[in-house]
């Protein structure tokens, strides 16, 4: 199996996030639910459920080079959804 390490797949999963929040924006998309989100990249609709009812602004500031989410920091061991 092919192993990132965790600083990398961080910023792999954020280069990710971003893209499709610009696509989403490009296509007039400005609210998008966390659980919406969250089942776009595969994690099981049991576990995004939960998340349906949070919703996050989409602005133009998504374009710039240095949009980024908040980082983050993935626990030894945890399996990434």
């Amino acid at each position: 199996m092919f192993m990132l390490d965790e600083q990398l797949l961080g910023q792999r999963v954020q280069a990710l996030l971003i893209d499709i929040c610009s696509v989403l924006h490009r296509y007039g998309y400005r609210e998008i639910s966390v659980g919406v989100l969250m089942r776009m990249v595969g994690v099981p609709d049991e576990r995004a459920r939960s998340h349906d009812q949070e919703f996050f602004e989409i602005t133009e500031a998504i374009y710039q080079p240095h949009a980024q989410f908040a980082p983050i920091s993935v626990p030894p061991g945890a399996t990434l959804h």
